[in-house]
């Protein structure tokens, strides 16, 4: 059996027969044969590179290849010619080609530990029907034809068709950076499937009601899946500073050599030693290497690469930085693609008067201010009924996890009750 498309347009019953299942779930020879033919459900990546492989590529880029070169001239001049410090320049050159290695190593290292952290977004855990039983399972275990059970607070584990629903809404800001929570349907739908009503997507949060569906895609071939693969995908072109850098050094380097070959050629004529003459063209060729550039890009980049890591902004590449400095214009479709997806409550407006709220996110930490000023509970009689109502008639949930809080449920009721639990002892 092959993952099927438009799936969408299909009623429940026919979406079960296509996909060889039945509303009560899979049994366990099922599972075992379907698990051999399309794998673990998980996003698979692309051959990783060892460690020390990323590490000697850094001794070994093209800039870092002249440093050693200039410093293989610098020891040959200290064996021809001893006590004239060429073995200090040498020295000097390799504890620079060394320092911009790990560091380089040790920034890009952490933008890719960083990077991992994407796979969170992905379910744990999975509830399933099987033999008309509900088991928790891994979420990699999920296979094409399962009954997932949805519930509030609850990851998707898989891309599904919806069987049943019950106020059932999604988040799909992992696939869409869209906040506003959708409502789903049964119905069959015609057109995208991005825009599927009937469909819910992996790596999506159900942020209400409760329902069931039918997994028809997993791993690599969810929308989430697609998207992984496509970055994995992109070929990297070198950046406009590394084209710079690059054209630099090879005309530096020429220069450098015919520098070092026409000295080489005045001393030999003016009968000169052919050892005194060496030393001195390898001396012109050593001085004409600029040592420090290559540390000197590397610090500048870094600079900004930990800038821009403070505002959230994650830099994989330390060359990227210097492609993102080049851009003029950045394109986007509206506002809610650069949000937090954390809905706020900064205004409060009560028996004509505007209060502001302190405080940002999910956090229930935060005072009510009037005119730039604290007011205590005392003074807010009026408003104490609406906080009182915020929290009580709310049906979402604030979670603290990892250091940082998030809520549970529709992110505006999710908003007023963080708004309660600022002011009220509650």
């Amino acid at each position: 059996m092959e993952q099927i498309k438009d799936i969408q347009e299909l009623s429940v019953e026919e979406a079960i027969s296509t996909l060889e299942s039945s509303k009560e779930g899979l049994s366990k020879d099922e599972v075992e044969k379907r698990f051999s033919s399309f794998g673990p459900n998980e996003i698979q990546e692309k051959r990783i590179t060892p460690l020390y492989v990323k590490l000697l590529k850094q001794f070994f880029n093209f800039f870092a290849i002249l440093l050693w070169v200039a410093s293989g001239l610098s020891f040959l001049g200290e064996y021809l010619a001893p006590g004239e410090g060429n073995i200090n320049l040498g020295i000097a050159l390799v504890v620079v080609i060394f320092i911009n290695a790990f560091f380089t190593f040790y920034q890009e290292y952490k933008a890719e530990r960083a990077a991992e952290a994407l796979k969170k977004l992905l379910a744990p855990t999975a509830i399933v029907l099987r033999n008309n039983k509900e088991e928790e399972i891994s979420a990699n275990q999920v296979v094409v034809g399962d009954v997932i059970v949805l519930k509030e607070g609850d990851k998707v584990p898989a891309d599904a068709r919806l069987l049943e629903q019950y106020e059932l809404k999604v988040n799909n800001a992992p696939l869409t950076g869209e906040s506003v929570s959708l409502k789903r349907s049964v119905d069959p739908f015609k057109g995208s499937i991005l825009e599927a009503k009937n469909v819910v997507f992996s790596g999506t949060t159900i942020v209400s009601g409760s329902g069931k569906a039918i997994v028809f895609a997993v791993g690599m071939g969810t929308e989430f899946g697609k998207i992984a693969g496509l970055t994995q995908e992109i070929k990297e072109d070198p950046t406009p500073l590394q084209k710079e850098i690059s054209y630099f050094i090879k005309y530096i380097s020429l220069i450098a050599i015919l520098l070092g070959v026409t000295f080489f050629l005045v001393g030999w004529s003016l009968g000169n030693t052919f050892t005194a003459n060496f030393i001195f063209g390898i001396g012109i060729i050593v001085a004409n290497v600029p040592e420090g550039l290559l540390p000197t890009v590397t610090l500048t980049l870094s600079i900004a690469a930990q800038k821009m890591a403070k505002k959230n902004a994650l830099i994989k590449s330390l060359n990227s930085v210097e492609t993102l400095g080049s851009t003029t214009v950045i394109c986007t479709d509206k506002t809610g693609t650069l949000t937090q997806n954390e809905m706020t409550v900064k205004k409060v407006f009560v028996n004509d008067q505007e209060y502001d709220v302190s405080g940002v996110g999910y956090k229930p930490e935060g005072k009510l201010q009037l005119d730039g000023k604290d007011i205590e509970e005392k003074e807010i009689e009026s408003i104490i009924p609406l906080l009182k109502t915020s929290f009580f008639c709310n049906d979402s949930k604030i979670t603290f996890n990892e250091n940082k809080h998030s809520i549970i449920g529709d992110p505006t009721e999710g908003a007023l009750l963080v708004l309660a639990k600022k002011i009220i002892d509650t």
